[in-house]
């Protein structure tokens, strides 16, 4: 930056400096960023794939649903195993249950 060689700034050259900083601050700023979103990118393709397996394990056996339940967040497990949650869903079945046999027809889930 000290174009002359004189061993000094002057001020036009210390202009040069401070754009040279300001653009390698904000080039390495942005080269942090794209490997910070390269890196999220890549959890969240393996979180994705994760699920995609962890669908088609439930979709293929649904006892592979209890032994999953733990991966659910705390409040939503603790939602989904509550008494409430039972005794709802127990209520709807009875509200679905149009015909009052005790099981849901196709056309009792889907009218």
């Amino acid at each position: 930056f000290d174009d002359d060689g004189n061993g000094v700034l002057t001020a036009d050259e210390f202009i040069n400096f401070c754009q040279f900083f300001a653009l390698m601050t904000y080039l390495e700023d942005k080269a942090r960023q794209a490997q910070e979103a390269a890196m999220i990118d890549e959890v969240v393709r393996e979180e994705e794939d994760f699920i995609s397996r962890l669908i088609e394990e439930v979709r293929a056996d649904k006892s592979a649903i209890e032994a999953n339940l733990n991966r659910l967040p705390e409040d939503v497990l603790n939602a989904v195993t509550s008494d409430d949650f039972a005794d709802s869903c127990v209520k709807k079945f009875v509200d679905v249950d149009s015909d009052g046999n005790g099981v849901l027809t196709p056309d009792e889930l889907f009218p």
